[in-house]
């Protein structure tokens, strides 16, 4: 029994022995391994989601830019639109007010045509008359009674006519 008792005592003393040196030079330096890796992987994680993070801010960034340029783009878009219309408005206007232009303009110069043909034609018609009548009288009337008789038809003329003495 003894004997049993000698080599359980002998096997705890040589475990006792193998885990103090274990401890002394294994166990502290595989711990100390272990924990320098746990540090690198928590640093590793921790600029990982440093990362992420400011991945992150950057989309927010990207996205609220992209948004940004978007609504000036419309804002830009609605603005051409508008200009559109109005220089198309303006343009339509200013053609309106040419075309009246034109048409007043041409309703005057008709006015001082109608005008000119018809002064133009009183003395022609004028003309033809004292031609006509000098012809017809040329025989029996005397220079007195001539010079008479062509004031009365110009003075006739004149009352007649809408426009005045004929020039």
């Amino acid at each position: 029994m003894y004997e049993l008792l000698a080599e359980t005592l002998t096997h705890v003393v040589s475990f006792l022995l193998f885990v103090w040196i274990l401890k002394r030079y294994a166990w502290t330096p595989i711990i100390a391994v272990l924990e320098r890796r746990r540090q690198i992987i928590d640093e590793k994680i921790d600029q990982a989601r440093a990362a992420t993070e400011r991945f992150r801010t950057r989309e927010q960034e990207l996205a609220d830019k992209l948004a940004e340029i978007k609504a000036d783009e419309e804002h830009r878009l609605r603005n051409a639109v508008q200009d559109g219309r109005r220089l198309a408005d303006q343009i339509e206007q200013e053609a309106r007010q040419k075309a009246s232009r034109i048409l007043t303009n041409a309703h005057e110069q008709a006015e001082v045509e109608q005008e000119r043909m018809s002064k133009e034609l009183e003395q022609q018609v004028a003309k033809l008359s004292l031609a006509a009548a000098e012809h017809l009288l040329a025989d029996s009337m005397d220079q007195a009674l001539h010079r008479k008789l062509v004031a009365k038809s110009l003075d006739e003329i004149e009352a007649k006519s809408p426009l005045g003495a004929p020039s």
